[in-house]
């Protein structure tokens, strides 16, 4: 326990600010809670694309607690690239590029414009549209994980592409973490995402 002066007071007042002995039934309660959703997950509605779901297990490593649709581009204007990576998704792949051009000729620096452009042109066939839209969001800053990472149905055509092979080649290989779960008195588990 450490003695601290209580701003307005005389004296020093008694102020724990940290407690050892509560730790435990601090985490008890929290082990309890994520038994208790871990438990509870496989009874969950998972909404995401079929290739979400690992091969054998029932809970996608991406996905939504809630259907993802339009209903989402109705209540607000959405995100920069939903729109168009929507337009995509649902096989509208010219009114994708046709959204992605228009917010381009405004903001020459939108990304996922960018991005969701090399995608839809991949989808075309059109590879050398592709790789320079690909190109132009890599040079203005959209991170090679972010194309790495990404194992959508839409991507096959992106990574014949030049620019996905050499951001491929420069890789480390790790994507993302180290994320740590599953802490437990006894150990804990961590993650990472690889590019194989």
């Amino acid at each position: 326990m450490t003695r601290m002066k209580r701003p307005g007071t005389r004296g020093g007042a008694n102020l724990r600010l940290f407690n050892p002995r509560g730790l435990a039934p601090m985490s008890a309660a929290l082990l309890v809670l994520a038994a208790t959703a871990y438990a509870q997950r496989d009874d969950q509605p998972q909404h995401a694309p079929p290739d979400a779901f690992l091969p054998g297990d029932p809970l996608p490593y991406f996905g939504s607690e809630n259907p993802w649709n339009r209903r989402f581009f109705t209540a607000q204007p959405p995100r920069a690239g939903q729109l168009e990576l929507l337009h995509l998704l649902e096989g509208r792949v010219d009114e994708a590029v046709a959204e992605c051009e228009r917010r381009l000729a405004t903001d020459g620096a939108n990304l996922e414009s960018w991005y969701v452009l090399a995608l839809a042109r991949g989808q075309q066939g059109r590879l050398d549209d592709a790789n320079r839209a690909l190109e132009s969001a890599l040079r203005q800053g959209l991170p090679p994980e972010r194309l790495l990472a990404d194992r959508s149905r839409l991507m096959p055509e992106l990574q014949r592409t030049a620019a996905w092979q050499r951001a491929a080649r420069a890789s480390t290989g790790l994507l993302h973490g180290p994320m740590l779960g599953a802490v437990t008195p006894g150990g804990a588990r961590f993650w990472v995402r690889t590019l194989r």
